[in-house]
C-alpha cells in the first residue's frame, strides 16, 4: 500500500516539475469609474486647434518673413535625419529623438531643410523639459540644422524675424556646401 502511495507521489512530483508554469492571461485594462455622460465618449478625439495662440501668431509671422519658403508645423525629428551606426545604435538614437518634434521647420521650395524653430513656453523651465530641449538642440546641431528659439511673451515682428533668421540661413548654407563636398554631391 505504501509503495502505491509512493509511486503516485513520485508521478505527481514528476508531472509538477515538467509541467510548464501557469500561463498568464493578458493584463486587464484599468477599469475606471466614469460618469454616465463620460461612458459614451470616444477614447481619442481631435484637438480643437493644432497650434495654440502664440504658435499661431509665430506661424503667421514666419510665413510672412519667409514668403519664399515653406513653413511646416509640429514636425517629428525622426523625419529630419539619417542615423548612422549599427542597428542597435540606430534604435537607441531613434528612441532618443524620434518622439520629439520641432514646433516649426523652414524648408526651401524644393523641400530641403533650412532651419528649425522652437517656441519655448513656461513648461520649458522644468528640469525634464530642459534636458529634452538640450537633447533636441544637440541633435539638430550635430545634423547641421540651425535652431532658432523664441518665447511667447517676446515674439519678434516679421521684420525682426527676417533679420534674426538670416545668419542661421547662412550657417545652414555653409554646412550644406561642406556636406555636399564630403559626399560628392553637386547641384
Amino acid at each position: 500500500m505504501n509503495s502505491i502511495f509512493l509511486t503516485l507521489f513520485v508521478i505527481a512530483a514528476i508531472i509538477a516539475i515538467t509541467k510548464p508554469g501557469k500561463r498568464r492571461s493578458k493584463p486587464r485594462p484599468l477599469q475606471r469609474t466614469a460618469e454616465p455622460e463620460e461612458r459614451n465618449r470616444p477614447r481619442y478625439r481631435d484637438k480643437f486647434n493644432l497650434l495654440n495662440k502664440a504658435e499661431q501668431e509665430l506661424f503667421e509671422r514666419l510665413t510672412n518673413a519667409m514668403d519664399d519658403m515653406h513653413v511646416f508645423t509640429q514636425v517629428s525629428m525622426s523625419q529630419l535625419f539619417h542615423i548612422s551606426g549599427s542597428t542597435r545604435d540606430k534604435y537607441i538614437q531613434i528612441g532618443e529623438v524620434g518622439r520629439k518634434s520641432v514646433d516649426f521647420l523652414i524648408c526651401r521650395r524644393d523641400f530641403s531643410i533650412v532651419l528649425a524653430v522652437e517656441l519655448n513656453g513656461p513648461m520649458h523651465g522644468y528640469e525634464d523639459r530642459k534636458k529634452s530641449d538640450e537633447t533636441k538642440a544637440r541633435t539638430l546641431e550635430d545634423a547641421g540644422i540651425p535652431l532658432a528659439i523664441f518665447y511667447p511673451d517676446k515674439l519678434p515682428t516679421t521684420e525682426q524675424l527676417m533679420e534674426e533668421l538670416k545668419p542661421l540661413i547662412k550657417k545652414r548654407e555653409e554646412y550644406e556646401k561642406k556636406r555636399d563636398w564630403r559626399y560628392g554631391r553637386t547641384q
